[in-house]
């Protein structure tokens, strides 16, 4: 041995610890050379009284620990006597008889215990130095310490970090299956049962150890092993010859730790078979459940430890059908493709087909995760293949929505229903095709499927296919015989929906399947219509030249033609017209149910290209609507003046009126279109006609508040109308348009005295409306023309009420202001009308 560590030990000590406590002294040989250089200071100390007996140097070690270290006795003799303190303890190495016993050196523990070394002093990283001695294998060193103290107090725990512990050996010990730091509170005997010391244990359980002895259960911070007892420490680390020792004193197989864990659970866990044979035989309980409800059964289908998975389900075979937090065993084993486990399990009696809360079984389970060999395991043991879980589905249509191709084989070989239904009627060709799993759609056109079955929304797996655009899939699927011109939602096609969104590669390829471009949906459109309307000029081109009818409408009578022209789509449009040269006049003066024509709505939308390309076809510029609505009309709505003007250009009627009087004139200044306007006057449009309601373009410019519009008309000479009712300035201050009042009470044309029942009147609306600064202006133009100090008698009785019915008396003091020659002016057209003669503005 080196340097004679273990001098004082018999030869059969040394050469059976060997293999343990060799390496560890190994490990204290490299100090040694530093420790020797401090031994004069050692004896310095112990021959001057000045010095510092129990001085700790900047290691943690005293004189005292450097003494045992270097393994000089007379040193730590000299130390003793000079009354050193012996219970110092180093964070490492624990007190100097800690350290001691970590050296094997039997002489220097002799010593330290014949003056007294407290064995109950707790430090270091192995606790006490009985669970040191237990820790480095040595049986001599253990009944050394037990024999010499005074209460070996066998049974005390302490806190053990089993992870540092290791440090001390320059290499982990620990199980694979327990890293990080565990942290627990042990007796020596669970040391010895740790490290599979069975001579150790045999003599302290004779000294009398108590073999069930575990640390507190509620200790905080809990290790991962708190409340083991030296059994489950056995079990765990597969110590089989300790674990007979421990059952043959009489270990308590059933004692938990303070997750629930049992000595099977432990066994189990690290998968030897053998412990838990020796277990069972001494009646350790497999029914025992942990906190989060597993037996050992469970604990080892988990870790995929096949034999003791066998050995326990032989003794409790009720076991391999009770359910656990994660399931039945059957179901772990198969959803996490244990395949030894699940053999083992099914042979022992589990049962296929039991179901968890969500509904789902075993063969669900291994399907979901691709697991090929336990699904062939549980088809072959005669799984029901048609049980569905919560959502409806089978095991094959999990299969299908996860990809499984040769799972789905195995189903399908073994009898499996290819066109069962899950939740929204969803078949697993369906859940493939949305998914575009190319490699098991293939796979089940090889069986009997039907392709055109449609889902609750209506769909089939080819629409389903067509909605992901999937070019492989539409041409597996058509080829395997499903139908090209199935309807599905809204009555559309695959064509339809195609042309709406203007796939062209789907779109040709529909077509070269023979697909009808003809057909329509539930709205009357037909693809073309759709490719028409959404701009798709190549699909609108596939769909032309391959007949598609031109005059079909839409539910609200509009064409292709129709749809192209109202969008601006001049691309499309020019197709469409090329594309039938001889019925070109009647196809482009279709009209729709409002009796639109293309024209109109192109004009309407102010797409001017579109409406020089309908006119140098041809198109009728004078055809109205069911409101007598023209394109002109229409386009007059916008602010494109140049669609009115190729409009006029082409002869379209600027004076021609709707059901409801208007012209042109009246919706360009309804909408303020200044350039519409000035060009439809140029054309000579009529500037005083009045629609049904009696309002000229003036007036419904100046309600509407559009200033410049008004000034241009009065420039051009349009006439104030007679009633109060419908005068522009009444109108204009009603709705609060301040700046189309200012402009028409400066304008020339109103110059010289002002009716005062129109200023007053225009007085009354802006007060009721709350437009106060009108007021104010009106007032004080009222002033400066003293058009306020008329007789207000009269004319107070005459103001204007919005609420009253137009020229009728408002009460019984009108007729008595007739003597007013203003009022008298203003009333004489509306009198005349009455007596059927004509007014000077043409009104009746």
């Amino acid at each position: 041995m080196i340097n004679g560590r273990t001098e004082n030990l018999p030869r059969e000590s040394c050469s059976r610890s060997r293999s343990t406590a060799q390496w560890r002294c190994e490990y204290y040989y490299n100090k040694q050379l530093h420790i020797r250089r401090k031994l004069p200071a050692i004896d310095a100390i112990g021959q001057s009284s000045g010095a510092d007996k129990n001085h700790v140097d900047s290691s943690g070690l005293t004189a005292l620990h450097h003494a045992v270290l270097a393994g000089r006795s007379e040193s730590v003799s000299q130390l003793i006597n000079i009354g050193v303190n012996m219970d110092i303890v180093n964070a490492e190495y624990g007190t100097p008889l800690c350290l001691a016993v970590l050296q094997m050196q039997a002489n220097l523990i002799k010593l330290l215990l014949e003056h007294n070394a407290s064995m109950e002093t707790v430090g270091g990283k192995v606790g006490r130095a009985l669970h040191a001695a237990c820790y480095t294998g040595n049986v001599e060193i253990v009944r050394l310490l037990v024999e010499n103290a005074q209460d070996p107090r066998l049974n005390d725990t302490v806190m053990i970090r089993w992870s540092e512990v290791a440090d001390l050996k320059l290499t982990s010990n620990l199980s694979r299956s327990y890293r990080g730091s565990p942290v627990s509170h042990c007796t020596a005997l669970s040391v010895a049962a740790y490290e599979g010391f069975e001579d150790i244990a045999s003599y302290l359980l004779g000294r009398g150890a108590d073999v069930n002895a575990h640390g507190p259960l509620e200790q905080i911070p809990r290790g991962r092993w708190a409340g083991a007892t030296p059994l489950m420490y056995a079990a765990m680390r597969n110590k089989q010859a300790v674990t007979s020792v421990l059952l043959t004193h009489g270990a308590n197989c059933d004692l938990k730790d303070y997750r629930g864990s049992c000595a099977l659970n432990y066994a189990a866990r690290n998968g030897n078979a053998k412990i838990i044979g020796k277990l069972l035989e001494y009646n350790a309980s497999p029914y025992i459940l942990d906190i989060d409800g597993y037996a050992p059964l469970h604990v080892a289908v988990m870790q995929n430890r096949a034999s003791c998975v066998t050995a326990l389900a032989q003794v409790g075979r009720d076991l391999v059908n009770k359910e656990s937090t994660g399931g039945y065993p059957v179901a772990i084993a198969a959803g996490s493709g244990l395949a030894e486990c699940l053999s083992a399990l099914l042979e022992c009696g589990a049962k296929a087909d039991m179901t968890d809360d969500f509904g789902w079984t075993a063969l669900m389970k291994a399907v979901k995760g691709g697991h090929v060999t336990c699904v062939r395991e549980l088809v072959q043991e005669g799984a029901h293949l048609e049980m569905r879980n919560e959502d409806g589905k089978t095991a094959l249509s999990i299969a299908a929505d996860q990809n499984q191709a040769e799972i789905v084989a195995i189903l399908l070989d073994a009898g499996a229903n290819v066109n069962s239904r899950s939740s929204g009627w969803m078949t697993p060709m369906m859940i493939a095709a949305e998914k575009s799993h190319i490699a098991v759609m293939s796979t089940m056109t090889r069986y009997k499927v039907d392709l055109n079955v449609r889902c609750a929304m209506k769909q089939t797996a080819l629409s389903r296919s067509a909605e992901r655009k999937d070019t492989e899939a539409i041409s597996l699927l058509v080829k395997a015989g499903a139908d090209v011109d199935a309807r599905f939602e809204h009555n559309k096609t695959i064509l339809i929906d195609a042309a709406k969104s203007g796939d062209l590669g789907i779109v040709q390829m529909l077509v070269g399947f023979g697909a009808d471009v003809r057909l329509e949906s539930s709205k009357g459109k037909t693809a073309t219509l759709y490719a028409a309307e959404g701009g798709h000029a190549a699909c609108l081109r596939v769909l032309v030249d391959n007949g598609a009818d031109l005059f079909a409408a839409d539910d609200r009578g509009r064409t292709a033609v129709m749809e192209a022209a109202r969008e601006g789509l001049t691309e499309c449009l020019k197709l469409l017209i090329e594309s039938r040269p001889l019925a070109k006049k009647s196809l482009l003066n279709v009209q729709d149910d409002s009796g639109k024509t293309a024209l109109a709505l192109a004009a309407r939308g102010g797409h001017d290209e579109c409406v020089k390309l309908l006119l140098s076809a041809n198109a009728d510029v004078q055809i109205g609507d069911k409101q007598g609505f023209a394109a002109l009309t229409g386009a007059c709505e916008t602010r494109k003046w140049s669609c009115v003007r190729l409009l006029i250009d082409s002869g379209a009627e600027v004076g021609a009126a709707t059901e409801g009087g208007q012209t042109a004139l009246h919706l360009a200044a309804l909408k303020g279109n200044l350039d519409t306007v000035r060009l439809l006057l140029d054309h000579l449009a009529p500037i005083d006609q009045e629609n049904k309601e009696g309002k000229t373009p003036l007036v419904i410019a100046a309600e509407h508040g559009h200033r410049s519009t008004a000034r241009e008309l009065l420039e051009r000479g349009a006439k104030m109308p007679f009633g109060i009712d419908v005068h522009p300035l009444v109108l204009a201050a009603k709705s609060d348009h301040f700046k189309v009042v200012n402009e028409l009470l400066n304008h020339e044309s109103m110059s010289g005295p002002i009716n005062g029942t129109v200023i007053d009147s225009a007085i009354a609306v802006a007060a009721e409306s709350g437009c106060q600064r009108i007021v104010e202006c009106l007032r004080e133009h009222q002033s400066k023309t003293n058009s306020g100090r008329l007789a207000t008698a009269g004319r107070a009785s005459t103001i204007y009420n919005p609420k009253a019915p137009a020229n009728k008396p408002q009460n019984k003091q009108e007729k008595a202001s007739e003597s007013d020659p203003g009022f008298t002016k203003m009333k004489t057209p509306n009198r005349s009308a009455r007596k059927g003669t004509p007014s000077p503005s043409g009104r009746r």
